[in-house]
């Protein structure tokens, strides 16, 4: 008897869940990954649920991913903890989730850049209940040599799985015909017993005659009786999917130029249904939204009657959340959010607009305060910066989690004089993690971003007690300059940091040494020329070296870790004392509750300085637009170099660039910045007020 394959399965959500269940039941091994804390309420026991999706793709014979977007599929595989490293040679990757052709593709040479060439392209339809089962519909697109090595997979979770095309992406091209016919027929269904309704005819009896006859369909026996309960019907399929997926549709054909009148026009229906909330509600709702213009009555929408042809009474307030990050070297992202707030809130034209604030970070500066603004206390503490003068910076506690920043203590923007490659030291940040102690926390969280040194984090384990020698016994002050020197490290004095779980917050995944190193990538940014490079290269492998004599590490594995470059190097220094690098985006996004509010808007603003070819590669926007899921985003940048599609693809449904609303130069005045942030507010509220926040 063969060996079962075994499964990586990322994406546990409301179809994942089931699949992997069905998987797992069949007798395949599966390790999983789900960015939600509750997966493990959805899978039980029957899968190995782990922290990472690397570690859940490592050693896979197959890794589905089973996602909600586009930009999800590729932050999954490029992103911060991507799995593409992690994929060998002989790994098939399945990917089942619906984000459309463009999307997989574009992902293909990515992979491939990995060694990865083995790609099955396998949407899925049928819903959770044939999911269970194991009886979906999948269509795949592929090799045929790569389809045959998960043809046992295929065959546990589908009733039917025939290969439609030789390409990646065919999968997709005939997923986005079946969700043409399933959209459209769903709207068609809700139009015709709206109509019943509106004509004084009993619409279940319709229903019930009419699911007899020629007009009937899948989708009208299917969705009509969950119809006709409105509310009360179980979310079987969301709205929301729908929107998403029409959209895949229309994007598609949009392509190929070929006219598509009727999926335009479900489209938009259900555009509308999620601007009047029902996003979250069964695709069903369709037949509410319908009945909406034509029944105003108390027993539908729970209000009186206005009288004979009265219009419907006021929508809710369209809730907005304002979450961008910093406008580096301009505004913080309090000063941002708060611009574009004024700019809604000044323009009292349209329907009502309840906006909520919420400045993000991603481990760089402005991370202390967004913990504070997020509700912890902040307290002042004297450090060293960057050349050595004290000054005052703050970290921030809310009696659980410290979070300190290296942006403020001893970075960059700390320097009164020219860079100093050579002798900047994070020695300040080892003084703020000092004074964190004090306040006993569980957790601290070491914001990552913004560093002047490259000092492998030798300038802050010295504040922190450790000390450094040369061969001879001297003492090595530990700054960039000085690192070939040392030879011997005591650890014996280091402040007591038991019992803290120490995180290092951070999107830069470089190992500490060589050409991808700290001093090779990040140096240059820090005044450092190719000599002063190779001297702080070397300065590095020293501090590895001596490092090696300390006992219950294994410095070079820590020095080869990805993030130990981050911060010049204090990524390693970190990982010295125990700690751990995470995605510094995800993890404040965390921190801030971002998701809790995410479900409760129905338009997400954010934004930032740059919207670049760098954003994809783990800027905080990319993250922002992986956690919104269905919620639309909208992001005011101060430029852009996306164009249309590639903003769509990360996940962006509307750009603003102030460059477009100003000729002036705004990246270095705050003041001309604040006003165009204002206009571009102005600009949101008055697109609101036509309530076309998609488009």
């Amino acid at each position: 008897m063969s060996t079962p394959l075994s499964v990586g399965f990322l994406g546990l959500g409301a179809m994942g869940a089931p699949m992997a269940l069905t998987l797992a039941r069949a007798g395949f091994p599966v390790r999983g990954f789900d960015v939600s804390p509750r997966a493990q309420e959805h899978v039980g026991e029957a899968v190995a649920l782990l922290p990472d999706p690397r570690e859940a793709a490592a050693g896979a014979d197959v890794v589905v991913v089973m996602v909600a977007t586009g930009a999800q599929l590729h932050d999954v595989l490029f992103g911060e903890r991507g799995i593409a490293g992690s994929l060998t040679p002989e790994t098939v990757l399945l990917v089942m989730a619906t984000v459309g052709p463009q999307a997989v593709e574009s992902c293909v040479q990515g992979l491939e850049a990995h060694g990865v060439r083995r790609i099955v392209d396998a949407p899925v339809s049928g819903g959770t209940a044939r999911a269970a089962t194991g009886e979906l519909l999948v269509m795949v697109g592929g090799a045929e040599e790569d389809v045959a090595a998960v043809r046992p997979l295929l065959d546990a979770m589908a009733a039917n799985a025939p290969l439609v095309g030789p390409r990646v992406g065919d999968g997709q091209r005939f997923k986005v015909v079946n969700q043409l016919l399933c959209g459209v027929h769903i709207a068609v269904a809700g139009e015709a017993l709206a109509l019943a309704d509106s004509m004084g005819l009993d619409p279940g009896q319709c229903l019930e005659v009419l699911s007899t006859g020629a007009a009937t369909s899948f989708m009208f026996e299917d969705r009509g009786p969950r119809m006709l309960q409105g509310e009360a019907a179980e979310v079987r399929s969301a709205l929301d999917i729908f929107v998403k997926d029409m959209g895949l549709v229309t994007d598609a054909a949009r392509a190929v130029a070929q006219p598509v009148p009727l999926a335009a026009a479900a489209e938009q229906l259900y555009v509308r249904g999620r601007r009047e909330g029902h996003g979250r509600h069964d695709d069903s709702s369709v037949y509410d939204i319908l009945r909406s213009p034509a029944r105003t009555s108390a027993d539908h929408h729970g209000r009186p009657d206005d009288g004979p042809g009265a219009a419907p009474g006021p929508s809710r307030p369209q809730h907005v959340l304002i979450a961008p990050d910093k406008f580096k070297g301009c505004l913080s992202a309090l000063d941002v959010a708060q611009a574009i707030r004024s700019g809604i809130e000044s323009d009292e034209s349209g329907a009502p607009v309840q906006v909520t604030v919420l400045p993000l970070a991603d481990g760089g500066d402005g991370s202390v305060e967004a913990a504070v603004l997020a509700g912890a206390q902040a307290s002042t503490v004297e450090v060293h910066d960057a050349d050595g003068h004290l000054r005052q910076a703050q970290i921030a506690f809310d009696g659980t989690t410290a979070v300190v920043e290296v942006a403020s203590t001893c970075g960059l923007g700390t320097l009164q004089g020219p860079l100093r490659p050579l002798t900047a030291s994070s020695r300040g940040l080892g003084e703020a993690i000092r004074a964190a102690a004090q306040l006993h926390p569980q957790r601290l969280v070491v914001a990552l971003g913004g560093s002047a040194s490259t000092d492998g984090g030798a300038g802050m384990l010295a504040a922190l007690g450790a000390r450094f020698h040369d061969a001879q016994g001297h003492t090595v002050e530990p700054h960039g300059g000085e690192l070939a020197r040392i030879t011997h490290i005591d650890l014996n004095d280091l402040v007591d940091l038991s019992g803290i779980e120490i995180i290092g917050a951070s999107d830069v995944t470089n190992p500490l040494r060589g050409p991808h190193g700290a001093a090779h990538v990040f140096g240059p940014q820090k005044g450092a020329d190719e000599n002063t490079v190779t001297a702080l290269d070397e300065g590095l492998h020293a501090l590895v070296e001596a490092c090696e004599d300390l006992p219950g590490l294994d410095a070079q594995t820590l020095a080869d870790t990805a993030g130990a470059g981050s911060a010049g190097g204090i990524g390693f220094g970190l990982l010295l004392l125990g700690g751990s690098l995470v995605s510094g985006a995800d993890y404040f996004l965390d921190l801030l509750d971002f998701d809790t509010h995410v479900s409760q808007c129905d338009l997400l603003v954010t934004g930032e300085g740059s919207l670049d070819a760098q954003t994809e590669g783990g800027k905080l926007i990319s993250a922002v637009c992986t956690h919104a899921g269905t919620t639309p985003v909208w992001a005011v940048v101060g430029r852009n170099t996306l164009d249309t599609a590639a903003a769509r693809q990360l996940g962006l449904s509307t750009v603003i660039a102030l460059g477009d609303l100003t000729t002036e130069d705004t990246s270095q005045n705050p003041a001309m910045a604040t006003t165009v942030l204002q206009e571009a507010g102005r600009s949101i509220r008055r697109a609101l007020g036509t309530h076309q926040p998609d488009s």
